[in-house]
C-alpha cells in the first residue's frame, strides 16, 4: 500500500541502504486525483549484463543481507497459499511431486527480519559498478528473510541460469552466516509458470537477450538441485 511504502521510506532515511526519500504521499487521492506517492529520483541504471557477473552477484547478496538487518517497523508477514498441484506442462513431474510433498509440511523454524518483498535485479540500480539504489518497497514486511532470497533466486535462474542463482545463495549464506531455507526456495520455485517470459521480456526492454525456450528447464533444474539439499 501507499501508506506502507511511505512509512518504510521514512524509516530508511537514516539507514545504510540507498533507497529513495519520501517527498509526500496522498493515499486517499483527494489532492492528486488518485492515490499517489512522491519520492526522490535515485541515480543509476539497471545492470542486466554486468561486465563482472561474479562481483555483481556478490553485491546483490551483500545488499540483501544488509536489508534484512535493518531495524524497520513494518507489517507482519502474511503467508501466501502454497502451490499444491503438478502443472500439466512439466516434463519432470517427479521433481514437482517431491516439491509438493515437502510443501505439505510447515516450514522449519526461521529467523525474522525486514523483508523487502520484491528483491530482484529489476529493483536494483547501479552506478560505477556499485549498487546505487534499491527500489519498490511497497511490499516490505517483517518475517522470514528467505522469502526474499528465494524470490531473487527464481528471478536469477529465469534470466541467467542455475549457476547464477546458486552463486547468489552461496554468497548470501557466507555473509549472513547461516544456511538459507530450502523450504522457502521450493515454495517460490513452484510458483514459476512459462508465461513469466512475457513479463520478463517487458521488464528487460531489449537490455539483454532472454532464452525463453530454456527457461522452464532452468527452473526445474534448480528445483531438483534444491530438493537434493534436503
Amino acid at each position: 500500500t501507499i501508506e506502507g511504502e511511505a512509512a518504510t521510506l521514512v524509516q530508511l532515511e537514516d539507514l545504510r541502504v540507498p533507497a529513495p526519500r519520501l517527498l509526500g504521499s496522498d493515499p486517499s487521492g483527494d489532492v492528486a486525483g488518485h492515490p499517489a506517492l512522491l519520492m526522490t529520483r535515485v541515480p543509476g541504471r539497471l545492470a542486466l549484463q554486468p561486465s563482472d557477473p561474479t562481483a555483481w552477484t556478490e553485491a546483490l547478496a551483500e545488499m540483501l543481507v544488509a536489508v534484512h538487518s535493518l531495524p524497520v517497523d513494518a507489517p507482519p508477514f502474511e503467508p501466501r497459499k502454497p502451490i499444491l498441484e503438478i502443472p500439466s506442462w512439466t516434463h519432470r513431474p517427479d521433481v514437482w511431486r517431491a516439491a509438493l510433498e515437502l510443501l505439505a509440511s510447515l516450514p522449519p523454524p526461521e529467523p525474522e527480519g525486514l523483508v523487502h518483498g520484491d528483491y530482484q535485479q529489476f529493483n536494483v540500480l547501479w552506478r560505477s559498478g556499485r549498487i546505487s539504489g534499491v527500489l519498490d518497497w511497497t511490499g516490505a514486511w517483517v518475517g522470514p528473510p528467505d522469502v526474499d532470497t528465494a524470490h531473487a533466486r527464481l528471478n536469477l535462474v529465469c534470466l541467467y541460469g542455475v549457476e547464477r542463482a546458486e552463486s547468489f545463495r552461496r554468497e548470501y549464506e557466507a555473509r549472513a552466516g547461516r544456511a538459507t531455507s530450502t523450504w522457502r526456495d521450493v515454495a517460490e520455485l513452484v510458483r514459476y509458470r512459462p508465461r513469466f517470459s512475457q513479463t520478463l521480456r517487458h521488464q528487460i526492454a531489449r537490455r539483454m537477450t532472454l532464452d525463453t525456450r530454456g527457461m522452464t528447464d532452468r527452473v526445474e533444474d534448480l528445483l531438483g538441485l534444491t530438493l537434493a539439499r534436503i
